[in-house]
């Protein structure tokens, strides 16, 4: 699938499957505001999302960084699964 998205121009291509952990010395209500003001793709839904939408959106990141959390002391770390795509494009 992911060959397919290339189209025929790849030469070469490297799929590996890696985690990533995000650590914030404070609780995931303070992550949500942390990536409402200075994360670009949160900052710009929340900017074009009406004020339901964008409520919604801050409860929905606190929950999943509340329900997601590894920390127990107050802080938050949370793992992430992501799909590293090396291609070599002709």
């Amino acid at each position: 699938m992911v060959r397919a998205r290339f189209g025929d121009r790849v030469t070469s291509l490297a799929c590996t499957w890696r985690t990533l952990e995000l650590r914030f010395p404070f609780p995931p209500a303070a992550v949500t505001e942390l990536f409402a003001t200075r994360y670009g793709p949160t900052v710009t839904t929340l900017r074009v999302a009406d004020l339901e939408g964008s409520s919604r959106l801050r409860g929905e990141l606190t929950r999943l960084f509340q329900q997601y959390n590894l920390a127990t002391d107050g802080t938050t770390s949370v793992v992430g699964e992501y799909l590293d795509v090396q291609a070599r494009v002709a």
